[in-house]
């Protein structure tokens, strides 16, 4: 996914970054998603570099602006 319909992030990383915004932690979205913890904070590392953001809550907080995630 590409440009503003997914801001150059993966389909695993707006689905990861999705459920973070709800309140899940890394573990649970791991349990949820079938995927193992360091493979969840591997596809979030690449989505904050990808965004130019320091971390999660300013990822999920810039995606909820711009209307990625709801």
């Amino acid at each position: 996914m590409s440009g503003s319909d997914g801001e150059g992030l993966s389909q695993a990383q707006l689905e990861i970054l999705s459920l973070l915004s709800t309140g899940l932690t890394v573990q649970q979205v791991a349990t949820r998603t079938y995927r193992s913890h360091d493979t969840v904070k591997s596809h979030l590392r690449l989505a904050y570099r990808t965004l130019g953001v320091p971390n999660g809550t300013a990822a999920v907080a810039l995606l909820l602006r711009r209307g990625v995630i709801r």
